[in-house]
């Protein structure tokens, strides 16, 4: 607590020096931003004015993104897929919600990474999951063709028609292979702010923070004061 005779001392040598700008280094600054204060002879601390000048990027925001980014087109995906009775390639309707949904699966989640600038990881798993999924449709459609080239092949299955056994597996290859692109996704949803972590840390680290100091009269109080500014 700063005495008013002290303080009144203070602002006497001060005053001729003006502003007297000094540097600190530091490192994690938890600060965003400048801040001008100002006490008083009264014991009262008023902020002045602030600013931003380190743009931290905020995990809430990364996580709604990339969840966000996968959810929405997925689920306007499967609303046109519901809705269609035709065939992929030849229905535009139910073609353009299967690439919906593909797209929102693949991509989606990446957008998280995007905003933190951490390109490489967001591309890691967009490459996992596209490799993924090219590899299950790979699988499903050669199990198709061999089935279709096997003339003398399975005639049923338990009683079932072999087109529909055929069917079947190609349907259980795919879902998994879904289901895999799925586990990648909400991983990386779930794991997008360790990114942001590593965003901010690089950005406070080792930042530089300028602090200058004067005297000052006026305020609430109307008495002498003391400015000072935290700047980074």
């Amino acid at each position: 607590m700063f005495r008013k005779n002290s303080l009144l001392a203070i602002w006497a040598l001060l005053l001729p020096a003006s502003f007297v700008p000094c540097r600190a280094e530091i490192r994690h600054f938890p600060s965003t931003g400048a801040n001008l204060l100002r006490l008083d002879a009264a014991n009262s601390l008023t902020i002045l004015s602030q600013d931003t000048t380190l743009k931290l990027k905020s995990k809430g925001t990364a996580t709604a993104l990339s969840g966000l980014c996968s959810g929405i087109p997925v689920a306007l995906g499967l609303v046109m897929a519901l809705q269609s009775d035709g065939t992929l390639f030849e229905d535009p309707t139910l073609t353009t919600g299967m690439g919906l949904i593909t797209g929102g699966m693949i991509f989606g989640p990446a957008a998280g990474y995007f905003y933190v600038e951490d390109y490489g990881r967001g591309l890691e798993g967009i490459g996992i999951r596209t490799a993924t999924a090219g590899i299950f449709i790979f699988i499903a459609i050669s199990v198709e063709n061999r089935r279709e080239g096997n003339e003398g092949g399975l005639e049923s299955l338990n009683g079932v028609n072999a087109d529909i056994g055929r069917a079947v597996q190609a349907v259980t290859i795919m879902a998994i292979g879904t289901g895999i692109v799925l586990i990648s996704d909400i991983i990386d949803i779930v794991k997008v702010h360790k990114s942001v972590e590593k965003y901010n840390a690089r950005l406070t680290a080792g930042h530089t923070m300028a602090l200058s100091i004067a005297p000052t009269f006026g305020g609430t109080s109307r008495t002498p004061g003391l400015i000072l500014r935290v700047a980074l």
